[in-house]
């Protein structure tokens, strides 16, 4: 779409396509100079690590689409049943390595199965010249599924292995010979991703007009398109993001199938630099804007380390901390004119945004007050609100210990709207700043300040004052935004869209920069000295004595069966779970039942509060479902924002009341920074005639009827 749209062209690129065929071999191409761009998968990691000058440009896939496919009908469940089978398979195939993890993670070696050539031909599946195939869940799936045959799948992601895929990727050389080519190419080929996935119709008829060599249906190829999309956005919004973090994950995968004995550093200069990231997409209108207003920005100076500002030798100089280092990047992302002015006070950060002086201040979180005069960004993140005390006090437990108890706040912040609002015995001394409220503790002015973590801790600590620490927490967190004049929409919508593109490297850097937690409290550091010592020599113990692989064959298991976000069981145990109650059934007839659980309008959350804030409802979620079911009960999650239960020994009655039961337990939580949540909840109990499939899909179908039926509800079927 990027080539058929123009948006090469109009970069001023002469761009030829080269269809992919079996014997290409991307790599070789591109470093042999026969192609400047390719696509791989997260194989290219390993090229990387043999020393090969690859650089990944963009992950288009944050998903592998590779996946091992059998008929249903076959004697293959799970992936144990796979040893000893035939397996249909490309060598030098790029996502090769995926299906030997799911083997692995179960002690399956490739001498344990039977590696046949690849045909691309799905009539060798059917007819049983081979057990199982290599191929992509996004086309033979729906192929066999149109000849009425249904199949298993065995992919990496529902599998604990979650790989990157096609990778657009160039070389060194490239980058370094032509920098502005490379920039302009990742540019257009996003865009052209984006505007496919915006218009699959129209992508698909383009394809039948022209591209289409393997003569597929308008059906089959909408349904790769449908899958693709989702592959492509699982993990965020933001197409092609490429993270350390995943990378880093990719490696250990690939360390504990032997695949390489490179060190990690080794992938140092795989990830194309982030000061290249793709510019904003910009209306007209919202680029106007910006050629025709230089941007007001006004910030305290008494808010480390939010803002702070850095004295030399007595003289003023330039502001510092974590809002303002967010604020440039956000200028630097929309290329956008600011001036920044100082106040001296919250309060004149406030009057300046309601009298229209200033266009936007750099932290701040929403109040109805200010609603009346303001708009708000989304939060680029999230901080807890604590109580600080002398030392002498013990632990706080909550903000109700503070009745009737002299407290400190800064003037005009959130929190003191909150106390007031929510604690009126509190007897709250408003301040000027945080500095004011640690010093009026320190000289015991006030029994507790109550403030921003980062901003206690990072007070108390370059104040020198020692006899002062954390003693507790608050349900109050403060979800930091960007706060703007209310006539300004376009100017909110770019900013949003800018801290879009903060990547995560970008975020950990400034909190790195400015975060500086101190807790004080007495601690026996000799006996912690000597614990350590023993959990040392425990450790080291341990280490030798275990073999080097059987180490990283249980490493690989862990990583095989656990959700990384939750903790909880990944889709990969839930399935094998099901399998051994299924077993269990047929050999003493003991119930079980399935409970599928889906939070309400968890997108709204996310669009709201922003991707941190639902990763931590998940992890909240999960803890709540965990700690409130039976030992024997397995919790998981099934994938996105939806969990499941299997209950052993369990009928439809009591399912039925366990649903109810966390249905209730759930509406009445406080989620942090989110406050109340709702789920919808199917639940189905196998029946003799059932298998996995047909328990789940009752379960699931029972679900979207709870949805459909107003949420918060729980249907049984």
């Amino acid at each position: 779409m990027a080539k058929e749209k123009g948006l090469y062209r109009d970069a001023g690129l002469d761009v030829t396509l080269r269809p992919y065929t079996q014997t290409t071999r991307p790599v070789d191409d591109v470093l042999s100079g026969d192609a400047d761009y390719s696509i791989a998968s997260s194989s290219l990691l390993i090229d990387r690590l043999k020393g090969r000058p690859v650089v990944a440009l963009a992950a288009i896939l944050q998903s592998s689409p590779e996946t091992l496919l059998a008929l249903k009908k076959s004697p293959i469940k799970s992936i144990e049943d796979i040893r000893g089978r035939r397996i249909m398979t490309n060598r030098g195939r790029q996502n090769s390595y995926s299906y030997q993890a799911l083997l692995s993670s179960k002690g399956i070696s490739l001498s344990d199965v039977t590696l046949l050539p690849h045909s691309f031909d799905i009539e060798d599946l059917i007819s049983g010249k081979t057990d199982l195939m290599v191929t992509d869940l996004s086309t033979d799936p729906y192929l066999l599924r149109e000849k009425g045959i249904e199949t298993i799948e065995f992919t990496s992601k529902d599998h604990g292995f979650d790989l990157y895929s096609d990778i657009l990727f160039t070389t060194e050389e490239e980058i370094d010979s032509h920098p502005q080519r490379a920039r302009l190419f990742l540019e257009a080929s996003i865009h052209g991703w984006e505007y496919a996935f915006e218009h699959l119709d129209e992508s698909v008829e383009l394809i039948l007009k022209k591209y289409n060599a393997q003569n597929r249906s308008r059906e089959s190829l909408l349904f790769e398109a449908k899958a693709l999309k989702r592959l492509a956005y699982d993990h965020n919004d933001r197409l092609g993001d490429i993270t350390k973090e995943r990378i880093r994950d990719i490696y250990t995968i690939y360390k504990v199938l032997g695949l390489s004995d490179a060190p990690m550093e080794g992938l140092d200069g795989l990830i194309y630099p982030a000061s290249f990231k793709t510019s904003l997409q910009l209306t007209a209108k919202e680029k106007k804007f910006l050629r025709t207003h230089k941007i007001q920005a006004i910030s305290t100076k008494r808010w480390a380390p939010f803002n702070y500002n850095i004295d030399s030798k007595g003289a003023k100089s330039s502001l510092s901390g974590i809002s303002y280092d967010f604020w440039m990047e956000i200028v630097k992302n929309a290329d956008m004119m600011m001036e920044l002015n100082h106040a001296d006070s919250w309060e004149d950060v406030l009057t300046a945004i309601e009298d229209k002086k200033a266009d936007i201040s750099l932290g701040a979180a929403i109040t109805n007050e200010r609603e009346e005069y303001a708009i708000f960004s989304k939060p680029y993140d999230t901080f807890d609100n604590v109580i600080a005390t002398r030392s002498s006090v013990g632990y706080i437990k909550n903000l109700s210990a503070l009745n009737g108890k002299r407290v400190a706040v800064g003037h005009g912040y959130t929190i003191e709207h909150e106390l007031r609002k929510h604690y009126p015995k509190i007897e709250i001394l408003p301040v000027d700043s945080t500095h004011d409220a640690i010093k009026a503790l320190e000289e015991e002015k006030v029994f507790a300040v109550v403030g921003l973590l980062p901003v206690l801790s990072h007070t108390i600590h370059t104040s020198g004052y020692t006899d002062l620490k954390i003693s507790g927490t608050t349900e109050f967190d403060f979800n930091i935004r960007l706060m703007l004049r209310d006539d300004y929409p376009e100017l909110l919508s770019i900013v949003n869209k800018a801290i879009d593109m903060i990547t995560k490297e970008e975020r950990e850097a400034i909190f790195n920069r400015h975060m500086t937690i101190h807790y004080k409290s007495k601690v026996d550091y000799e006996l912690i000295g000597q614990i350590f010592l023993v959990f040392t020599l425990i450790v080291a113990l341990l280490f030798f004595r275990q073999r080097y692989l059987k180490r990283h064959n249980l490493e690989l298991l862990r990583l095989s069966m656990t959700d990384k976000l939750t903790q909880l069981y990944n889709r990969s145990k839930l399935d094998e779970s099901l399998l051994q109650q299924t077993r269990l059934y047929h050999r003493y007839q003991r119930d079980f039942s399935v409970l599928m659980i889906d939070i309400d309008h968890f997108k709204k959350i996310n669009d709201t509060y922003g991707h941190l804030a639902g990763d931590r409802v998940l992890i909240q979620m999960s803890t709540a479902l965990k700690v409130n079911l039976r030992l024997t009960d397995i919790l998981g999650r099934w994938g996105g924002e939806e969990f499941m239960i299997i209950c052993p020994e369990t009928d439809e009655e009591g399912a039925l009341r366990l649903a109810e039961s966390l249905r209730n337990i759930i509406r009445d939580a406080d989620f942090q920074g989110i406050g109340r949540l709702t789920c919808s909840f199917g639940v189905s109990t196998f029946h003799g005639d059932d298998d996995i499939i047909s328990i789940i899909q009752r379960g699931d179908d029972a679900l979207y009827e709870a949805k459909g039926a107003g949420r918060d509800q729980v249907i049984f079927r």
